[in-house]
C-alpha cells in the first residue's frame, strides 16, 4: 500500500509541475500578444485558466491528504 501511495505521490507532483509550466507558458503567450498588439478574445482564455486552476487545486489537496496518510502509516 505504501509503495502505491509513493507512486501516486510522484505522479501528482509531476502533474502539478506540468500544469504550472503550462500556466507560465500560456501567460507568457498572453503578455507577448498584448505587448505586440495582437488582438485576442480575452473571455475564452480565462475559462481554460480557471479549469486548470481547479484541477491543480484538486491535485494539491490530494497530495496533502496523501502526505498525511503516509505520516499516519509511519507512526
Amino acid at each position: 500500500i505504501i509503495r502505491l501511495i509513493e507512486v501516486l505521490d510522484t505522479l501528482i507532483i509531476f502533474t502539478i509541475f506540468a500544469i504550472g509550466l503550462l500556466w507560465f507558458l500560456y501567460l507568457f503567450k498572453l503578455t507577448f500578444r498584448a505587448l505586440f498588439g495582437v488582438r485576442s478574445d480575452l473571455r475564452r482564455p480565462f475559462l481554460g485558466l480557471s479549469s486548470t486552476f481547479l484541477v491543480s487545486l484538486i491535485l494539491l489537496t490530494l497530495y496533502i491528504t496523501e502526505l498525511r496518510l503516509i505520516e499516519s502509516l509511519k507512526i
